[in-house]
C-alpha cells in the first residue's frame, strides 16, 4: 500500500469561525473540509499547502505553526494541518473541485454530522484543536521541505 501525505490549512477568524470548502467531486459531494490536498511530486509540504489553499479558496495564505498531525486508521495517510493566515487574495475556486468556499462557526461545526463533512473522525479532531487553539513550531518538521 502506497503512504499519501495530505497537507491543509485550519483558518480561523476573529468571530471564531473556520474557513471551509464545500467539496464538489461526486464521491463527496456537498461535504465540508478545510482546504486540503495531496503533495505534487518533488514537492514541500509547506508548499503544497499554500498551494491547495490558493486552488480551493483563492487566498494567499502564510502557514503561522503547526495544528495537528494524523495518521489514517490503517497507516496509509499522513496528514500534516497547518494554522495559517490570509495575506491576499478573494474567493475564488474551480468549481469541478470546490461547490463553495465559506466561513462556519466552530459551533456549527460541532454539530455537523458524517454526512456534512468529510473524513468526519479526522475533521472533528482537527475543529477540536483549532477550538482550542493548538499550535506547535513549524520547525519541529523544518527537514519536510
Amino acid at each position: 500500500m502506497d503512504k499519501v501525505i495530505v497537507v491543509g490549512v485550519c483558518i480561523k477568524n476573529d468571530k471564531n469561525e473556520i474557513l471551509m470548502v464545500q467539496e464538489s467531486k461526486a464521491d463527496i459531494k456537498g461535504l465540508y473540509n478545510i482546504p486540503a490536498g495531496r503533495l505534487d511530486s518533488n514537492e514541500s509540504i509547506f508548499a503544497g499547502a499554500i498551494r491547495e489553499t490558493k486552488e480551493e479558496t483563492g487566498f494567499d495564505v502564510k502557514l503561522d505553526s503547526i495544528l495537528c498531525i494524523q495518521y489514517s486508521e490503517n497507516k496509509s495517510i499522513l496528514k500534516i494541518i497547518f494554522n495559517a493566515s490570509i495575506i491576499s487574495g478573494s474567493i475564488g475556486f474551480d468549481e469541478n473541485e470546490i461547490m463553495d468556499v465559506k466561513w462556519i462557526s466552530i459551533a456549527d461545526l460541532e454539530n455537523m454530522t458524517g454526512q456534512e463533512l468529510r473524513s468526519y473522525n479526522s475533521m472533528i479532531s482537527i475543529i477540536k484543536a483549532a477550538k482550542n487553539n493548538e499550535h506547535y513550531p513549524i520547525d519541529i518538521i523544518e527537514n519536510m521541505k
